[in-house]
């Protein structure tokens, strides 16, 4: 659906493309590290993975609907809009020194073991950040759901084949 400009106040318009590009940039880093921990299984311990993979995808959450991750569709709860402090502040950290380490890291292997160097002193923040969010939406969602709506990936590996 295209909007005339006419629709949305050109501010708003702007706003709606800076997130945007934000949640496009944060899966280019997902991907990048998903990539790296592909190609070196081990590099890092599967508890250090889980948190790299949290920190990301929690960086990007906007709007989720609870319980719609665990059943791979719609539920009947309403979708929550997620706006915190600390989900602010934990988006700025990831998009800026993730993304240097990231984006910025050729070799697979380095990239990922510099991204666990970097989050181990981050880790205590992004708990404060996953309490905030719970506790200001405990009439919305439980952590249940706020984690599975983070943890529930898949990850999708195609053969390709030349003929």
């Amino acid at each position: 659906m295209r909007l005339r400009s006419s629709s949305i106040p050109r501010a708003v318009g702007l706003r709606l493309i800076e997130q945007e590009e934000k949640l496009l940039r944060l899966q280019r880093l997902e991907s990048l590290l998903v990539d790296g921990l592909f190609e070196h299984p081990g590099v890092v311990t599967r508890a250090r993975e889980h948190q790299l993979r949290y920190a990301l995808v929690l960086a990007s959450l906007d709007t989720f609907q609870p319980g719609a991750a665990r059943r791979g569709g719609r539920s009947r709860a309403e979708e929550v809009r997620v706006r915190t402090p600390r989900l602010g502040r934990w988006r700025d950290f990831v998009l800026k020194d993730f993304a240097r380490v990231l984006s910025e890291t050729k070799d697979a292997k380095i990239r990922v073991e510099k991204a666990s160097e970097l989050i181990e002193p981050k880790l205590s923040l992004l708990a404060a950040t996953r309490e905030e969010i719970l506790e200001k939406y405990s009439e919305q969602f439980s952590a249940r759901h706020l984690d599975q709506e983070i943890g529930i990936k898949t990850l999708v590996s195609i053969a390709g084949g030349g003929g």
